[in-house]
């Protein structure tokens, strides 16, 4: 057998494999082992002619890889433990005249990438649970879904990630004033959804204040501007926010939009569909100063606003184009019952690819109240 395999590995070549870091072994077809280079000799001591099959090893003998260990392709790795240390072992078959008379095993020492593995796997499950946590925690400090005094608030919240950058909520001020809002944070994940704290945070802490400074959307705006400039974040770092209230006494909505693209929505009792127009910059280090236009609308029993993000109007097909705001007024319109269900469906189906930006939708209805109104 040994001749066989020196017709194979010349004498020089066998020298060569003494110069490798790797350890480098090679055995019969029965497990005899033939030839070991220098490295894994200095480490192991001299093991040719041991068997590294018997199962009754002696010696300290290092276990071999048998003919049967390979795949239909002729190859096999395995990782092995060796005293303290893990080696990653990769075999290949000998063959003359295409049959096999000996087995090659390189032994590479894993150690340090197999505990920088298990330490990174470790960090990583760590992260998981921190990152599954903060998901629970951020769904749980979205609005209630059902009344909000005279108003029906349903709504669907997908992120794209873990964690959204996307934010809405639906704020009482008095007995007859609620605060509705939606916002956008530029990107997404760990650093977006802290943003949507802050959003969630300076907006209630701003209508706790309103009956010293005032509710008013272009007021709440202008207050974000300054509480986010104190955040001294980077220039790339901004959002955008709806903000609007909705007047139960009135029967009126009186909002501002602060770079919003994503439209709202007023459908009536018809199915007619009116966007919420207004424009303003959104809430950046560039925007520290300006006032933000308002608007007023009536909103009568019936009717409903519907809130989302761009995550629905910039989804895209197959051909890279927008599922735009167009498509969605034709389906809200013709839709009046189970909306959010029929856009969240529609724009799976039309999605190409997974899913790039968050997604959330907020549907508000006025009701009557206990007294009619």
């Amino acid at each position: 057998m040994l001749k066989k395999l020196e017709t194979i590995f010349s004498e020089e070549k066998l020298k060569v494999f003494d110069y490798l870091s790797d350890w480098i072994r090679i055995i019969d077809i029965n497990g005899n082992i033939l030839f070991q280079n220098a490295q894994m000799t200095k480490m192991i001591g001299d093991q040719v002619g041991e068997n590294c099959l018997d199962k009754n090893f002696e010696n300290n003998v290092i276990p071999g890889t048998s003919i049967e260990d390979f795949n239909g392709l002729g190859q096999n790795t395995k990782n092995l433990v060796i005293g303290l240390e893990e080696f990653m072992v990769k075999s290949s078959i000998v063959t003359e005249d295409n049959n096999p008379i000996a087995i090659i095993e390189t032994f590479r020492n894993v150690t340090m990438e197999s505990i920088a593995i298990k330490r990174y796997q470790k960090i990583m499950k760590k992260t998981q649970k921190e990152l599954n946590d903060a998901r629970e925690i951020q769904k749980c400090l979205l609005p209630e879904a059902g009344d909000h005094r005279g108003l029906d608030v349903n709504y669907k919240y997908i992120p794209s990630e873990y964690l959204s950058g996307d934010m809405f909520d639906v704020i009482p001020i008095d007995d007859t004033k609620t605060a509705i809002y939606i916002a956008d944070v530029v990107a997404h994940g760990i650093s977006a959804s802290i943003l949507t704290m802050f959003v969630r945070q300076s907006v209630r802490y701003h209508i706790a204040r309103s009956s010293i400074t005032g509710y008013t959307p272009d007021i709440i705006l202008r207050s974000l501007i300054r509480r986010f400039g104190e955040l001294n974040l980077e220039d790339s770092k901004y959002f955008t926010i709806f903000y609007g209230v909705f007047d139960k006494s009135k029967g009126t909505f009186h909002y501002a939009n602060a770079g919003h693209n994503a439209i709202p929505l007023k459908i009536d009792m018809d199915g007619k569909v009116e966007k919420l127009k207004g424009t303003g910059l959104p809430i950046s280090l560039i925007t520290s100063k300006g006032n933000y236009s308002e608007n007023i609308i009536d909103l009568k029993i019936g009717e409903k606003i519907l809130f989302y993000t761009d995550g629905i109007t910039e989804t895209k097909d197959y051909f890279g184009e927008f599922y735009g705001t167009d498509r969605l007024i034709d389906l809200v319109s013709k839709n009046p019952e189970n909306i959010l269900d029929k856009i969240v469906n529609e724009v799976s189906g039309y999605r190409w690819g997974r899913q790039e930006d968050d997604i959330a939708i907020l549907l508000v209805e006025r009701k009557e109240d206990e007294n009619g109104n």
